[in-house]
């Protein structure tokens, strides 16, 4: 994958023993094909299940977790992550329903 904006890496872990010390958000991993939330990174905090390089959600909304969050102004609206900088990191547990090739599709 070569990106010209921002940087994505995924990486594959098969199917999970120990979680790694992280759970999905609510509970339930996100379902694949479907839409990942950027927001519902999974629960587990700083080095676990995110890394962000400032502490506490300066922009203070969803999540009381170091990952900055904001209300959106998008139609319906929601959250999404602001504040980003290089090195931050988000872990997302996911459920694939089959094997294929799959499209990442960002706003």
């Amino acid at each position: 994958m070569t990106a010209a904006g921002p940087l994505w890496s995924f990486t594959t872990a098969g199917t999970p023993t120990d979680g790694g010390g992280s759970t999905p958000f609510g509970g339930t991993p996100a379902a694949v094909p479907g839409t990942i939330q950027a927001e519902n990174f999974d629960d587990g905090g700083q080095f676990v299940s995110y890394f962000d390089t400032t502490a506490g959600n300066s922009l203070g909304q969803y999540r009381a977790t170091d990952v900055d969050i904001e209300s959106t102004a998008d139609t319906g609206g929601g959250y999404n992550l602001g504040k980003t900088r290089a090195g931050e990191w988000l872990k997302y547990t996911v459920n694939v329903a089959s094997t294929g090739n799959y499209q990442l599709e960002t706003r």
